[in-house]
């Protein structure tokens, strides 16, 4: 309502009124000021509620004052309030109820104009952001008058007279039930229940709500936020039932008053109050006890200066110290609080529990069980009841969580526990024992729903398991108990299940942990819930659990909310498992699927995808016709041997067998292939670009007779009457027109013949049934063979399907992608490209996709609403090899799968949901190109194929218009040809190329056929410098000069070259290892080259580089500044005119006045872009100088670290000093087996060796023999008077090289320590000269100085492998046993070396005057060849070398399919005979019911009868066809097929023996790959299949004449593994003993004698191929 005030003189404004409200924040009054009836809107007045207290505000738009007086003024009382404006004084003063506050303001000068006026608003003004008021509100005076109507101006809305009560009702009980306070709230009511046993909103639900709480529980409730009120709290009432005698029951806050804090607890049993109010503490303890199990009644009333408290009816009164009028608090935690007291600080969270729990008028609990406003709370449970503390629920929400609860260790274990969950395998519980002593584990787990409890030792000595119960894991409690006591292990199962076995004396050594267990070897980890823990008799409750240690269990709200996700729908597709967890499910996907819900196949969908994706390794492999379809993955051979594709082949259960022969009743015969139904076998058919299958009908005067007897059906169910592309009754020879007769197939005209070839017709494909009627005019015989179904390509990739993008700026503009699957081949040589882009959909939006190439990873780039995502995913191998590689982008709703190649990654983020994209993915695509100019990144360089989006192919053909920029049908890689020479780069342009040649100064030429550096000359010492003429013009920038030369020279001229105006250019070698460049004669410079004179080739290059003239020589350069006195300098001084021609003069090998030329070689001379052809030179017959440069150690002929010296020409010298070898290319090993007897003397002549001060032995030598003395090497012996002179060399019983040596004046030696005996070769060298020793083992030396005498006196014997018995005899050495090579000895005064072992083999004679003595004979002696001398380690620094782990090849799975379904057929037509009688007329059904099931019996009798006798007559028909055919060298069980084909798959096979059969498992990866041939003949990819082709001895098919038809064959190809079944031998199930030892169950005996032997011996694992029964001998026998 709004009131007109006229102004007063004095501008004095006087406003009495009362109210009363519920609310805190309302406005009450509100004043502007209107001047001749126009607003002042700089002034504001306002009198409002604010949080409870009376605001004053005035703003006279420059000022601002606030002032707030009262508290607590929404309590529904009436309350005063009296306001005075004093304009004039500039003074303002409110008076509320007893309170009064005066301040000062300045009022606009307005407010005193005599036009002024007044507005006055009270409870609410829509033009301003108060609240407006809700209550009732009297204006009693203005101005000291009685308010009447003349003072109301104009508004009056919502507005009723009196004060409205709400809760009296006109009749009836009123709101409030069962004694409930009904509470006014003027628009409404609220009914207080707390007074009674009552709740609800009316009071009208019997029983109160309570709430259990575990220690950790908190509730909280801010009156405020509840209803928007600044509601004080004037009342807490709760009834509490304790489990423990400390906690916080509750504490309440003020909101204004910050620091103000109400606390009530208990404390040791009592009850404690402690507040804090205007800075002081207050506290009280009420003496009266708290008793447990027992409920209590507790009222809390803050007031003004105390609070009142009272304890089941006993009440006790706190006194606040605080001076400061009210209490008032707004916030209130009960039970505790988040983080333990942040206020009081010293009290643990209460547990037990409480109902009736009221603040103020509100029930507190029912607003938490509605989910209230202002209701905030963790871990408490609400119920209608009490909850025991022990049966609450520890929840396990995830793998990882895990609590541990401490055990006392008694002699028994006594566990009890009760579990729920979906987890059908899980560990449950763990504990460390004791078992007599010894340490072990006990565990409790469910395996696949079984309850599983063992203990055993670490050591596993004692072991100790049960397993009780099943399906367990159904969201059901289940009870254990487990008990160790007196040596006995008991386990309780929900008390129904018991189940007990003899134990040691176990008891407890540690913490009882229930959930996971990381080390733990137990499958799957403990989701779920537990409750009713007890170890060792002693119940633990909740809240107990959860003060231990643990991690990630919790006590939920609601107890266990384990929810089975998998009950009502299962998100899992193609059959793969669901598993509920505790939030979600997930799926366990069967083999051949992926993603969150299995969503994403893993295999490619024929094996030439995966040829195509960079697998092209032949073998098994698993295939995904339909991809993502509801066709499971198939198991087939894929033959990646063909040219640029792989071929997929599928086997099957047809053998080679008679189908026709007199006796045989006519047949239908069904086919089952490997792993393949029907469905899949079309799907494969159809999605490859080929099929075929290869037939083979061999007879005997047994027509064909196709589509009259013989006909064949493919999936489709539609019979077939032709083979290889014929019409009716047609075979491959009709075709081809190369039939024997006139007849459509060679068998149709009689005799010994075949027909055969491939059926390529997919309509036709594969054959599935076989329908066979018997010729009743013919006597003849014939059988049939069918290959295995082979399909390759995609039928996608058609030509135009196709595209080349031959420049960087080629792209196709094509639809935007919108829905379904992205998937495209590219190939490029591109290190980076864009191969997909998609614009945004609208101009301006930022949302974009990007497909990029860099070097080997693909990036995937999203933009979505300013949000990029940029997936990265590395190729494992290269992307740029201009080979094809696979892209794709898979959509689900959940997630997007990546793939590159072989190589996928999921990821949670989806782009649209359905497979539909998202808005922002609407724009056109661009293919090779990202049409933005800003783009930094280059299209494709390249090729695409098979683009696919949008559910449909994108084809060239479709799309040659304005869209395509530069993009052509097909892709041709022209660089496949490698048109680039001597190393060159192809530079593919597909369709074009261009060569970067790898030397461009070297290699000339568009394919950079031409090498300079094969332009080759050689310079004999004799040779003279070679001289060429190079005419030039003075203006010639480009005299760039290049040549190449060889040598072994240390100072010799190389090139020269000098022009008309007396500049010069000098190259030549001084030093040997210093290149010297000279400049006109003056001026020098050098660069050093380590290899320059070592017949290394040097490369040099004269360029000039703008004022510098640059000479580089083998990768080192030096630099000339230019001179002033240039060239043309000279030539301006001379008067020639600048384009003056010049001459220049070259010489190479050499300097005219230079009397030193090359030896050696040199090429490749090129001056500017001239070459000079120094081989026609050379042709010219120059003295001296030889067409090309063949070096002798170019070659390395020098073998063992042999060194080699250039001859030239071819010509070389090898120094084999160095190595343990001799020979010209030290690769002789002269070498003798010294056996311990065997010794070789050599006596030479009086007076040979006078005397000796220098002599050398070397040899190499290899044992592994070591004696109980030393082994003497080689003895030199001398013949002086005064005593034995000699060199003694032996390897000691150490290993040690040791050298004696006694020159008549003492013995001294020399040694080199070391393991000499270890059976290599190793290289013995001493030399001695005068005084000086020195010994050399390997690439060790040693020295030593003699310090007597020195001269070797009359020398006379030297001995190898040991000492001539009668010679000498007191040296402690023995003979030689191993092997000693290339003994050389060379001695002062003797004119050649002895080669005592050369000479003792008579391969080389020794000098005269010398004998060789051979103990015992020369016939004794063995020649041998020392062994190699050990491996040299190769430091490789930091890199490591590796082999990528080779996977064993996949094999097939069991397969025992039998033979095929033989069904016999009438001769009119095709159907099954199935022996039922069709029922006759009659009015009984239950007479025909019961004739029914007779005609039934009998007729499976009656099959069974006639399939035993058929066979039996069958045997006997092919036996006597057998022995009557023998005589014509004709057996139809046994045919021999021609030479260039295959024999066929054998019919029954006998086993081989265990040998063969070990054998044949070490060859299982070898046996992975059938055999097959091709178009081009027989070709037979692995000959170590598991099955042998079986022998064709006696067999005699010469007289058949062999007609080709237009395809070769394709024999059928040998089974992967011997079908189980099919040859007596059976799987056999594996069984563990106690011993832990498996025994495979014995096997059916055969009927064979060796057959039941080899069963006997061979067992199949279960679930594995059996690919060790490799027959040896095979024998077909006709069926």
């Amino acid at each position: 309502m709004t009131y007109r005030i006229s102004q007063t003189k004095s501008g004095q404004v006087e406003i009495t009124f009362r109210f009363r409200t519920w609310q805190s924040d309302a406005l009450l009054l509100q004043q502007f000021l209107s001047v001749n009836g126009t607003l002042e809107e700089s002034y504001n007045f306002a009198l409002d509620l604010h949080r409870g207290h009376l605001r004053v505000s005035v703003d006279n738009g420059v000022d601002t004052q606030e002032i707030t007086i009262g508290r607590g003024l929404q309590h529904n009382n009436w309350h005063f309030v009296t306001f005075t404006q004093s304009m004039s004084r500039k003074a303002v003063s409110v008076r509320l109820d007893e309170d009064e506050k005066i301040f000062n303001f300045t009022f606009p000068s307005i407010a005193l104009m005599p036009s002024c006026d007044s507005l006055i608003y009270f409870g609410g003004m829509v033009t301003r952001h108060y609240k407006s008021f809700i209550g009732c509100l009297e204006v009693t005076s203005i101005n000291n008058k009685t308010v009447t109507s003349s003072f109301l101006v104009t508004e009056k809305t919502n507005l009723a007279n009196g004060c409205v009560n709400k809760c009296l009702g006109s009749s009836g009980p009123g709101p409030c039930l069962n004694g409930g306070e009904c509470i006014n709230r003027y628009t409404d009511t609220v009914c207080d229940c707390s007074s009674t046993r009552y709740a609800g909103k009316r009071c009208e639900k019997i029983g109160l709500t309570s709430v259990t709480m575990i220690g950790k529980s908190w509730l909280q409730y801010d009156a405020f936020e509840a209803d928007n009120h600044y509601w004080t709290i004037r009342s807490i009432m709760l009834q509490f039932l304790p489990s423990r005698p400390t906690g916080l029951l509750f504490e309440a806050m003020g909101a204004i008053d910050s620091g103000s804090y109400l606390t009530v607890a208990m404390e040791d049993g009592k009850i404690k109050v402690i507040a804090l109010h205007g800075g002081y503490i207050s506290q009280l303890s009420v003496e009266q006890a708290v008793g447990f199990g027992v409920w209590h009644q507790l009222t809390v009333v803050p007031r003004t200066d105390h609070v009142v408290i009272s304890l089941d009816r006993r009440q006790e009164t706190l006194m606040l110290n605080s001076s400061d009028p009210g209490f008032h608090l707004t916030k209130v935690y009960i039970g505790g609080y988040p983080n333990a007291s942040q206020v009081s600080g010293h009290y643990v969270n209460f547990t037990g529990c409480m109902r009736g729990v009221y603040v103020n008028h509100l029930s507190v609990l029912d607003e938490a069980e509605s989910q209230g406003p202002g209701i905030e709370g963790f871990g408490f449970l609400l119920k209608s009841a009490c909850k025991d503390l022990n049966l609450i629920p520890i929840s396990f929400p995830a793998p990882s969580s895990t609590v541990a609860i401490p055990a006392n260790s008694h002699k028994l274990i006594n566990v009890h526990f009760a579990f729920k969950t979906l987890n059908a395998n899980a560990l449950l519980m763990h504990a460390p024992v004791s078992i007599d002593s010894a340490t072990g584990t006990l565990k409790v787990w469910l395996s696949d729903g079984k309850l599983v409890v063992r203990i055993t030792t670490d050591d596993h000595s004692v072991a100790n398991r049960l397993t009780v119960g099943r399906r367990l894991n159904l969201n059901e409690y289940h009870d254990v108990r487990i008990r160790a006591l007196y040596r006995q292990l008991t386990v309780h199962l929900d008390e129904e299940n018991t189940k007990a076995q003899r134990a040691g004396d176990i008891k407890f050594t540690g913490y009882v942990h229930f959930g996971r267990d990381r080390h733990s070897e137990i499958k799957g980890s403990f989701v779920g819930c537990m409750t009713n823990f007890a170890i060792q008799n002693i119940s633990i409750d909740s809240q107990d659990i959860v003060q231990y240690q643990n991690e990630g269990v919790m006590i939920e709200e609601n107890g266990c909310s384990l929810e089975d996700h998998c009950a009502n729908s299962n998100p899992c597709q193609h059959e793969g498992r669901c598993v509920s967890h505790w939030k979600s499910a997930s799926c366990n996907c069967t083999r051949g699927y992926e993603g969150k819900t299995c969503q994403f196949a893993v295999y490619p969908s024929n094996c030439d995808e995966y040829y195509q994706r960079g697998d092209r390794i032949s073998g098994v492999k698993q295939i995904d016709v339909d991809g993502t379809g509801s066709l499971s993955p198939s198991y087939v051979y894929c033959d990646m041997g063909s040219s640029n594709t792989g071929e997929t082949v599928v086997d099957h259960n047809w053998e080679e067998q008679v189908v026709r022969a007199p006796g045989l009743p006519h047949q239908k015969m069904t086919i089952s292939y490997r792993t393949m139904d029907m469905a899949k076998l079309q799907e494969l058919v159809k999605n490859s670009a080929g099929c075929r299958q290869h037939f083979r009908y061999e007879c005997t005067d047994s027509p064909i007779k196709l589509g009259e007897l013989f006909n064949y059906s493919s999936p489709s169910g539609d019979m077939h009457s032709s083979l290889g592309g014929g019409h009716y009754g047609q075979c491959p020879c009709a075709v081809a027109r190369n039939c024997t007769g006139t007849q459509p197939c060679n068998c149709d005209v009689g005799g010994k013949t075949v027909d055969k070839g491939f059926e390529r017709r997919k309509s036709h494909l594969p054959v599935t049934d076989l329908v066979f009627k018997q010729n009743a005019s013919s006597k003849g015989v014939a059988k049939f063979s069918l290959g295995p179904l082979i399909c390759y390509g995609q039928a996608s990739e058609t030509f135009p399907a196709t595209m080349s993008f031959n420049s960087p700026l080629s792209h196709l503009s094509l639809p935007g992608w919108t829905r379904g699957h992205l998937s495209f081949w590219f190939r490029t040589f591109q290190s980076s490209a864009v191969l997909f882009y998609q614009a945004p959909a609208k101009p301006g939006t930022q949302d974009f996709f990007e497909i990029t190439l860099k070097d080997d990873t693909i990036l995937f780039t999203f933009a979505i609403k300013s949000k990029t995502d940029v997936l990265n995913l590395k190729a494992k191998s290269s992307l740029t090899d201009g080979e094809w590689h696979y892209i794709a982008v898979e959509l689900s709703p959940q997630q997007t799968r990546f793939t590159v190649d072989l190589h996928s990654q999921i990821h949670d983020f989806h782009i649209g949901s359905d497979g539909m994209l998202g808005p922002g993915f609407k724009g056109n695509v661009a293919i090779g190109h990202s049409i933005i100019a800003t783009a930094t990144t280059p299209g494709l360089f390249g090729c695409m194929r098979s683009l696919k989006y949008n559910n449909q192919l994108y084809t060239i053909t479709d799309h040659v218009d304005q869209r395509a920029h530069r993009v052509i049908p097909g892709c041709i890689a022209s660089c496949v040809s490698q048109p680039c020479h001597n190393e060159g780069q192809c530079v593919e342009r597909w369709g074009d190329y261009q060569c970067r040649c790898h030397d461009p100064l070297l290699h000339i030429g568009r394919n950079c056929e031409l090498d300079l550096s094969q332009d080759q000359v050689y310079f004999s010492p004799s040779a003279s410098p070679l001289e060429f003429q190079h005419a030039m013009e003075s203006t010639d920038s480009n005299l760039d000069t290049l040549f190449s030369f060889r040598t072994y020279q240390t100072s010799v001229p190389v090139y020269y070259a000098e022009d008309t105006l007396g500049n010069s250019i000098k190259v030549d070698v001084r030093r040997k290892n210093t290149l010297a460049f000279t400049l006109n004669r003056d001026r020098e410079g050098e660069v050093d080259i380590p290899v320059l004179s070592e017949g290394t080739w040097i490369q040099v290059i004269i360029r000039r580089d703008q004022n510098n003239l640059i000479f580089e020589a083998s990768g080192r350069q030096m630099v000339f500044k230019d001179d002033p006195a240039s060239m043309e300098a000279d030539m301006a001084g001379s008067g020639i005119s600048a384009n003056y021609p010049i001459e220049l003069k070259v010489y190479i090998g050499g300097h005219p006045n230079s009397t030193q030329s090359l030896h050696g070689c040199f090429s490749g001379l090129k001056i500017g872009n001239m070459p000079y052809n120094l081989s026609k030179a050379a042709d010219e017959g120059r003295q001296g100088i030889l067409l090309g440069c063949e070096s002798g150690c170019d070659a390395t002929p020098c073998q063992h670290g042999g060194r080699c010296t250039e001859r030239w020409q071819g010509q070389y010298h090898c120094d084999c000093s160095h190595t343990t070898y001799t020979g010209d290319n030290c690769d002789t090993d002269v070498g003798v087996e010294f056996d311990g007897n065997t010794v070789i003397t050599t006596e030479l002549e009086a007076e040979m060796v006078p005397v000796s001060e220098k002599e050398s032995i070397f040899f190499t030598f290899a044992t592994n023999t070591v004696t109980p003395s030393p082994m003497t090497l080689v003895f030199i012996q001398g013949s002086h008077g005064r005593g034995m002179e000699y060199i003694l060399v032996t390897l000691t019983q150490q290993g040690t090289i040791r050298v004696d040596v006694d020159l008549g004046f003492g013995q001294h030696a020399i040694a080199l320590q070391g393991h000499y005996a270890d059976g290599n070769r190793h290289k013995v060298h001493f030399r001695r000269y005068q005084e000086i020793f020195l010994l050399q083992v390997d690439d060790r030396n040693t020295s030593s100085m003699l310090h007597l005498e020195y001269r070797f006196h009359g020398i006379r014997r030297i001995s190898v492998g040991g000492i001539t018995p009668g010679f000498i005899h007191f040296l402690p050495a023995g003979n030689m046993k191993g092997c000693i090579s290339n003994v050389d000895i060379q001695l002062e005064h003797l004119k050649t070396n002895l080669l005592p072992l050369e000479t003792a083999l008579k391969i080389s004679p020794g000098p005269e005057g010398v004998d060789f003595i051979i103990s015992p004979n020369s016939a004794d002696l063995r020649p041998a060849k020392c062994s190699p001398p050990p491996k040299e380690i190769v430091d490789k620094g930091n890199f490591t070398v590796f082999q990528e782990e080779i996977k064993p090849p996949s094999t097939f799975p069991p397969w025992n399919p039998g033979l095929p379904k033989v069904v016999v057929i009438s001769s009119d037509d095709h159907d099954i005979h199935t022996g039922e009688q069709k029922e006759q007329g009659g009015d009984s059904t239950v007479t025909h019911t019961v004739v029914a099931l007779v005609i039934l019996l009998v007729a499976v009798a009656a099959s069974v009868v006639i399939t035993i006798i058929l066979r039996r007559k069958h045997r006997k028909i092919v036996k006597e066809y057998h022995s009557v055919n023998q005589q014509d060298n004709f057996n139809p069980g046994t045919l021999e097929l021609p030479e260039n084909e295959v024999s066929p798959r054998p019919q029954s096979t006998h086993l081989a023996s265990t040998e063969d059969l070990s054998d044949a498992i070490s060859r299982e990866s070898d046996s992975t790959k059938p055999k097959f041939e091709d178009e081009e003949g027989e070709k037979l990819l692995n000959d170590k299949t598991d099955f042998e082709n079986p022998s064709n001895a006696g067999n005699d098919l010469d007289a058949i004449p062999m007609i080709d038809a237009s395809d070769e064959d394709e024999p059928t190809p040998s089974a992967q593994f011997l079908p189980l079944g099919t040859d007596g031998l059976e799987s056999t199930e594996s069984i563990t003993h106690p011993g832990g030892t498996e025994k495979g169950a014995e096997t059916h005996q055969a009927s064979t004698e060796d057959t039941s032997q080899n069963r006997d011996n061979a067992q199949a694992e279960p679930g594995f191929s059996t690919p060790s029964a490799r027959p040896q001998s095979c024998q077909l026998t006709a069926v």
